[in-house]
């Protein structure tokens, strides 16, 4: 006698169904969590489409000059972690981090965009260490 194992198809087929579901509810739930955030985010600040923001060097541990995406990525995370709903990580979803010098060969005018699930920010860094953040929300 041996056994037989078959393999049933309405089982595989509801396996992949229940799968198919699960990753669903984690997207819905991730993208509520952003839905979330940039709502309050905007309420907190009270941005219509775009608002400028300041902040101080002294407030970051990252530097400009030596690692920019990361330290811009960390300008993003502390702006918008002001607002409860933002500090999770996935909420705000950086997606894209771009840094260019503007003049050819002059650090001080090197500017980037930070794309999020919230909006996109463009920062720059003058020269008294000011942060100078620009953001726009999604149309």
């Amino acid at each position: 006698f041996t056994p037989s194992l078959r393999y049933n198809s309405n089982q595989g087929k509801k396996m992949k169904m229940l799968f198919k579901l699960f990753i669903i509810f984690i997207s819905l739930v991730s993208l509520s969590a952003s839905a979330d955030c940039q709502f309050d985010f905007m309420n907190k600040f009270e941005v219509m489409d775009s608002k400028a923001f300041s902040m101080h060097d002294n407030d970051l541990e990252g530097d400009f000059y030596q690692s920019p995406e990361e330290y811009v990525r960390e300008v993003v995370i502390h702006l918008v972690s002001e607002v409860k709903s933002c500090q999770k990580e996935k909420a705000v979803f950086i997606s894209d981090v771009n840094c260019m010098e503007l003049i050819p060969g002059k650090p001080f005018s090197k500017n980037c965009v930070v794309e999020s699930r919230i909006g996109y920010f463009f920062i720059s860094l003058d020269m008294l260490d000011n942060i100078n953040i620009i953001f726009n929300r999604w149309d």
